[in-house]
């Protein structure tokens, strides 16, 4: 749903991977969403649950931009500008070496 919330669970939120909308799958649309679903979680708990118009994510599906780790040393960017780039130690240093948790995590505790 656009308001990123699991269809007939209305309180209930899927973000990342886990969501039902045509975007590719890359960590880097998780601001936006980690936006929306924080400002609409807070909507629903101030309402009581009742909350009537919720923010709704946009997704990005004319972005371009993919990266994909090739084994743990290993990997490919595709940029716009560039197209398809191996920068290994890119790829390694942003997605196979931890996924991007620890910046997402900090993201999240912002909106909390």
């Amino acid at each position: 749903m656009p308001d990123l919330r699991v269809r007939d669970l209305p309180t209930v939120f899927a973000l990342g991977d886990i969501k039902d909308m045509d975007e590719n799958q890359m960590a880097w649309h998780i601001d936006g969403q980690v936006k929306v679903a924080a400002n609409n979680i807070r909507a629903l708990i101030e309402a009581g649950n009742r909350a009537q118009s919720l923010k709704t994510y946009t997704p990005q599906t004319n972005n371009q931009k993919m990266a994909v780790t090739l084994g743990s040393r290993n990997g490919v960017v595709q940029l716009p500008s560039l197209g398809a780039v191996h920068w290994s130690w890119l790829v390694r240093k942003a997605k196979a070496e931890d996924m991007l948790v620890p910046v997402t995590g900090k993201r999240l505790a912002c909106y909390s």
